[in-house]
């Protein structure tokens, strides 16, 4: 049953051209996603499983043979290594400087998932693994747990970069950072906003008095 419901999903996703089935839901990429349990996954993977049983190896990819690269027909499925469909750009690593940069631009909340992978040269969901704390558990930076600090130091630059700081959005964008990214506690993600706040009012009236 769960399968047909799963089916019948993935079906509005596509239409059939000639052999293809063009996907025209959600690529990240130029790579099909489709949602499952409210995670994205790959939609020739996911075709493959639903129409055909098969299952793609850890460190593989299903690639469209046809050349087509929103095609999601299993039929033109091929399971090769991640490094063969992808070259040079899946074996390029993130330094631990990169990872510190990513989560400071994270915490800032100006630019997307997109944009911050566009700006490293690597696929969205790295950056999403990044954010979420998936990934990069491993390395040295600050953030790698709730470090109130480290939260503190990052967001300064939102409440430095707002007009007004008694706007409500200034404190939900600073309070979500602390959170999302920081994975502080409610209580500890409301202290890090309000000295946040605090500091950057307190060099303002500095600046006034001089």
């Amino acid at each position: 049953m769960e399968t047909d419901k799963l089916k019948a999903r993935f079906e509005t996703k596509y239409t059939v051209e000639g052999e293809c089935w063009v996907w025209h839901g959600y690529v990240d990429n130029k790579v099909p996603m489709f949602p499952v349990k409210r995670r994205y996954r790959s939609a020739r993977q996911m075709a493959l499983q639903i129409y055909t049983g098969a299952s793609v190896p850890a460190g593989h990819v299903a690639r469209a043979k046809c050349g087509n690269s929103l095609c999601v027909n299993p039929q033109h499925a091929e399971i090769v290594p991640r490094s063969q469909a992808f070259g040079a750009r899946v074996r390029a690593k993130l330094t631990n400087q990169n990872v510190h940069e990513i989560r400071t631009l994270l915490a800032q909340g100006n630019l997307t998932h997109a944009e911050i992978a566009q700006r490293f040269h690597v696929v969205r969901s790295t950056i999403t693994h990044i954010a979420t704390g998936r990934n990069w558990r491993q390395d040295t930076n600050p953030y790698r747990r709730p470090d109130k600090r480290a939260a503190f130091e990052a967001v300064l630059s939102i409440a430095r970069a707002a007009d007004d700081l008694k706007d409500p959005d200034v404190r939900y964008r600073i309070r979500r950072a602390c959170r999302k990214t920081h994975r502080l506690t409610p209580q500890h993600a409301d202290a890090v906003t309000m000295k946040a706040l605090r500091a950057v009012q307190a060099e303002r009236e500095e600046a006034n008095d001089q």
